[in-house]
């Protein structure tokens, strides 16, 4: 009831910035000394889902639900992920065009997608099956355009770009969105927090899960008062 409808437009501008390598959507958690004092109704909130169709909406369907998947690192209530080959104003999907569940297996040890043999082979697995059956994905044509230029601005004819070159290139070119659902004490579960990956060091070097630390344990740590 806040800026959702801003969601959509928020997201599809910072995109199209060539200066900004991803973006994180934190939706609402009453935690913290500013977030327990939120004026709102903390038992009616935007959750993943809502926040998706809201993108959807907002951005007239440059970004769609399906182009995004549940991250199975850490719970998948959690966090929704999807990865954008952004081609000036346009923006390809790369989720939906993979297939969720091989994104699945590549992601299901880590929160983002690593440069590794593993990316090159789900990208060319991706690429074979845009050619060869374009009719599976309305953005074959587009994606299959944009990969070819892309390649092209990795490896040129007329010089050998460096490996941190490449690596500019491709920030530039793929691009994640990142929706991240924290626990407070109205949202609050226990089989969440027991596969949490995000974990504070407290002083006295105990790991405590990210939100069982801000519902619970920062009001006793001495580092905030």
């Amino acid at each position: 009831g806040v800026n959702e409808p801003e969601l959509g437009v928020i997201a599809t501008s910072l995109l199209r910035r060539p200066h900004v390598r991803s973006l994180i959507l934190s939706l609402m958690a009453y935690t913290g000394p500013r977030g327990s004092r939120f004026p709102g109704e903390a038992g009616s909130r935007l959750t993943i889902p809502a926040a998706l169709d809201a993108i959807e909406a907002g951005s007239r369907g440059a970004l769609r639900r399906r182009d995004f998947m549940p991250l199975p690192m850490p719970n998948p209530i959690c966090a929704a992920v999807g990865y954008f080959l952004v081609e000036g104003e346009e923006l390809l999907p790369i989720v939906s065009a993979a297939g969720p569940e091989r994104v699945v297996a590549f992601l299901q040890n880590s929160h983002f997608a690593k440069a590794d043999g593993q990316l090159e082979g789900l990208l060319r697995e991706t690429i074979d099956r845009l050619f060869a059956s374009p009719e599976g994905h309305p953005a074959s044509a587009r994606l299959l355009a944009g990969f070819r230029r892309l390649l092209g601005r990795l490896f040129p004819e007329d010089r050998r770009l460096t490996p941190a070159e490449r690596v500019a290139v491709a920030e530039e070119s793929i691009k994640t969105v990142y929706l991240m659902q924290f626990m407070d004490a109205w949202t609050f579960d226990s089989v969440r927090l027991a596969k949490c990956s995000c974990q504070h060091l407290l002083p006295g070097g105990a790991r405590i899960p990210s939100c069982g630390y801000y519902s619970y344990h920062r009001r006793f740590d001495p580092r905030f008062g």
